[in-house]
């Protein structure tokens, strides 16, 4: 072999194992990145603390009205299993005697199935159940103004979602219309979410809801102190936020 041709195959040989080092450098910077991102995800947790208020306005078709609202903390657990969120908790402040009908002396149990996007429970008197659509969040990758949507109540009560990233407080607002039951509902909000993605520190939701015999609007808010994760839990329903 000519002192040419071994000089030419060694300049191949050469840039071989360098495109072959380089796409390795990549794969695995990719890889890091990947994995260095954080990942939203509901962590189980026994002490979460809620404050909330709930003001709400109820006018019926034969002209009588209602103004009612709750102030009350709750003291809540979480347990995130099997695409399945179960929240349970106790309350203690101030509730309105015409709503303490719905809520279970001083307890509740809220169970969300994150693959149904169910509306069960839901009453346009008082549409407290609503809140689990704020744990709907997608398992892809996002960036800020991602959207997304969900078909809830079998498809008859669609809601749109847009993530916040660019702000100083990083959150998702939600837009839900259409009907639940014999209702016709809207529902707007903003949920803030906390520094490692585990969880929530602050809730707000407008619904309004209407049928042949009433029209309710109601504004509900949350503000929250849990524990945050130190870091993302494998395959638990989620999503990585990242800017594009």
């Amino acid at each position: 072999m000519s002192g040419a041709a071994k000089i030419l195959r060694s300049s191949s040989l050469f840039r071989v194992i360098l495109i072959l080092a380089v796409c390795g450098t990549v794969y695995c910077f990719n890889r890091d990145m990947q994995n260095s991102r954080p990942l939203f995800s509901f962590q189980s947790t026994d002490q979460i603390k809620k404050e909330v208020v709930e003001v709400g306005k109820i006018k019926y078709k034969n002209g009588k009205s209602l103004d009612l609202r709750n102030s009350y903390n709750s003291l809540e657990s979480r347990i995130n299993s099997n695409n399945m969120i179960t929240l349970k908790g106790t309350i203690s402040g101030t509730v309105d005697e015409a709503l303490k009908p719905f809520l279970d002396g001083s307890s509740y149990t809220s169970e969300i199935d994150l693959g149904t996007a169910d509306t069960g429970g839901f009453n346009p008197l008082y549409p407290v159940a609503l809140r689990k659509l704020l744990y709907f969040m997608p398992k892809t990758e996002l960036f800020d103004q991602k959207k997304w949507e969900i078909k809830a109540a079998g498809g008859e009560f669609p809601c749109s979602y847009t993530l916040r990233l660019a702000e100083s407080v990083r959150s998702v607002d939600i837009q839900c219309s259409g009907k639940i039951k014999e209702s016709s509902v809207i529902l707007t909000g903003r949920v803030e979410l906390n520094t490692t993605f585990s969880g929530f520190t602050r809730s707000d939701l407008d619904i309004t809801a209407e049928n042949a015999l009433l029209s309710s609007n109601w504004k509900l808010s949350e503000t929250i102190n849990e524990p945050e994760a130190e870091g993302s839990a494998g395959d638990q329903t989620g999503f990585a936020i990242f800017n594009q």
